[in-house]
């Protein structure tokens, strides 16, 4: 290996780490020198010209016999060339599809290599009489080009939010001419035909249901090729039983992956109109909370209204129990007031999509302020460790955050200061966040009760409320495609978790 080829693969190598860490301005610094050490090389080929970049860091002094002395490779230069171009595209939108493709037309170049000195065929490793690329550099490649193809498909998912196939497509040239190498050099090839099951197994990662019958198609030409090329010796009729196998053992796999392509898409396009029809009725169902909650609003408004006329003109006209009915009304009217509110505010959780990133510490702060005349009534005593920053609504995220420590802070034991402590916890891919509180606690039998709309455990007259607050918790947390739960030791306290992705 020269050394300009050892710097360039220590160059892309920290490019693409630099990139895996979103390190893009620094990679595409290094990149740069990667791309100029082959670019300039391959201009030294072309024009048979000496730009003294051969031995600028080092003098030439390996023995094997070199078309230049120091010089790269000419397919070495050229590698290095596509990876600079291949890193350097990997976060563009515009053009993260070229990207992908480089990265895999860079493997098949270095399998090629690879297997080139297997079965003694200098022409995939060496151009000409030039300089050729070393077994190894052949094999560095096949990781560079591997490294690439990963960073691609994971911006790809990132930026476009899909998967493209076109990272496969030099995967899908490269692995079949080196089989088809293989195979010509090798007698009888009992076990080389087979190879071609992993270009149908590739097929499994495009999309277009009849892939895999294709590249089975694509197969079976390149076993008979083989066949037609590979010395077969005094065993012909052998060869003729390996190729057999081979062809039925492809296209085995390819009738398999083609059923099994059929009813995922099948199964895949079920779901799609299930869900679609299942935010449908979300939607119809809103709309009908909404409407429904609204129109109720205003026959309760008039009886109240009557109401309070009765008892402001003829209060003491009435008699005690007419003075009872009108007061048990009142309160009725009330109570009917808070939970049609109630359902109306649940209904119009998740209305607003839009998500941002979001400081929990802020919104932790600002729940705060605005429950403060209850935190000094109860003399509460909140201990906040450090909240992440994630994606989230904001609006709802500060329901969430002032509905568990309203709650923490109300249900407690007569002459008890509410103790309230809320922490958080990185996990692999969301962050998990507690709030833990000293009150009353829930009896275990009722923990997976508590979050059902108005369901409560006390009595009005014990604890306020309509039985709404951690119903809409348990929504907002679903919305955010995370998971709440709560654990309790009664008369001692209880801890709501809840997750959200990072």
């Amino acid at each position: 290996m020269q050394f300009n080829t050892a710097l360039g693969f220590t160059l892309a190598g920290i490019s693409i780490l630099m990139v895996y860490f979103n390190q893009c301005t620094k990679a595409r610094i290094c990149t740069a020198l990667v791309g100029l050490i082959g670019f300039i090389t391959l201009l030294e080929y072309l024009f048979s010209i000496n730009l003294f970049l051969d031995e600028l860091f080092m003098k030439h002094y390996i023995t094997l016999k070199t078309s230049n002395p120091g010089r790269m490779a000419p397919n070495t230069a050229l590698c290095f060339t596509l990876t600079a171009l291949s890193i350097f595209y990997i976060n563009t939108r515009s053009r993260i599809n070229i990207s992908s493709l480089i990265g895999s037309l860079i493997f098949g170049l270095g399998l090629t290599a690879f297997v080139g000195y297997y079965i003694n065929t200098d022409l995939t490793y060496a151009w000409g009489y030039f300089t050729q690329m070393a077994i190894h550099t052949a094999f560095g490649f096949m990781f560079i080009g591997i490294g690439v193809s990963f960073l691609s498909w994971k911006a790809t998912n990132r930026i476009l939010g899909q998967s493209k196939t076109s990272s496969l497509l030099g995967y899908l040239i490269a692995i079949p001419i080196t089989i088809l190498l293989i195979d010509i050099n090798s007698p009888l090839g009992i076990g080389v035909g087979t190879l071609y099951v992993i270009l149908v197994l590739l097929g499994w990662f495009i999309d277009l249901q009849k892939i895999t019958i294709y590249l089975a198609l694509v197969a079976t030409l390149l076993i008979l090729i083989g066949y037609k090329n590979s010395p077969t010796g005094n065993q012909e009729w052998m060869a003729i039983i390996n190729r057999s196998l081979s062809i039925i053992s492809v296209w085995i796999v390819a009738i398999l992956l083609y059923n099994i392509k059929k009813n995922s898409n099948l199964f895949r396009k079920n779901t799609e109109d299930y869900t679609k029809t299942l935010e449908l009725k979300n939607k119809e169902l809103e709309q009908f909370v909404y409407i429904s909650s609204h129109d109720l609003q205003e026959p309760l408004k008039v009886i109240s209204s009557f109401t309070s006329l009765l008892e402001l003109e003829h209060q003491k006209k009435l008699d005690d129990e007419a003075n009872f009915y009108i007061a048990s009304i009142k309160q009725s009217c009330t109570k009917m007031s808070s939970l049609i509110n109630g359902l109306l505010n649940y209904g119009r959780i998740g209305a607003n999509h839009e998500r941002t990133l979001v400081d929990c510490n802020q919104i932790l702060n600002d729940v705060t302020e605005s429950i403060t005349p209850l935190i000094k009534e109860k003399n509460a005593e909140l201990i906040v460790k450090k909240l992440p920053r994630l994606h989230a609504n904001q609006n709802d995220l500060f329901l969430l955050f002032q509905n568990l420590i309203t709650n923490a802070i109300k249900f407690q034991a007569p002459n008890t200061i509410p103790k309230i402590k809320i922490d958080s916890k990185e996990e692999l891919s969301h962050w998990r966040i507690s709030v833990e509180d000293n009150g009353i606690g829930i009896e275990k039998e009722h923990l997976n009760k508590i979050f059902l709309i108005f369901k409560r455990l006390h009595n009005v007259d014990e604890y306020e409320g309509i039985g709404v607050g951690l119903a809409q918790c348990s929504k907002i947390v679903e919305q955010h495609n995370g998971q709440i739960w709560a654990t309790s030791t009664p008369q001692k306290g209880s801890v709501f978790h809840f997750t959200l992705k990072k």
